[in-house]
């Protein structure tokens, strides 16, 4: 099937948001089949949830997590996707969610290289224990510690 054949009006892709967001995924090589665009705005919350907690796990771990973010960065510049309507609400849901996490980060640093994006430049103000060491042993950061929990990174 061409691209026009995709995109052409009435195509399965102009009747089905579900659908053009799941060939979305297969196009940005998620491996986690299924996944819908409501379940990667969740994750995303949580992920920003446990962040303003202070994050119990590694840098690493938080590293790997922000992938969602990046996923979603994708999506919401996707030109297929932003046909549907919708995308509005998805876009709505994860700006609320940049804004608590660009909160949660420190004001006055920043770790990475500048072209990465602004999620990925950020240091929690706090972390736990994990997250604290790596910060510090890494980047020379002292990050406010959390008290240990018994939360998990999401999928």
């Amino acid at each position: 099937m061409t691209d026009w054949e995709i995109t052409r009006p009435g195509s399965w892709l102009e009747g089905s948001w579900l659908e053009a967001f799941a060939d979305f995924l297969r196009r940005s090589g998620d491996r986690q089949n299924g996944r819908t665009p409501w379940a990667l705005v969740e994750d995303w919350e949580s992920l920003v949830s446990e962040a303003e907690a202070g994050y119990q796990w590694t840098v690493y771990e938080f590293d790997n997590e922000l992938g969602v973010r990046d996923l979603l960065a994708k999506a919401l510049a996707d030109e297929r996707l932003g046909r549907f309507a919708e995308m509005a609400s998805v876009r709505q849901r994860v700006e609320a969610a940049d804004t608590r996490l660009d909160r949660a980060f420190l004001r006055d640093q920043q770790i990475r290289v500048a072209d990465n994006r602004w999620w990925r430049r950020g240091v929690l103000a706090v972390g736990g224990e994990g997250y604290a060491d790596d910060v510090e042993r890494l980047y020379g950061i002292v990050v406010t510690r959390a008290p240990a929990g018994d939360g998990s990174p999401i999928g």
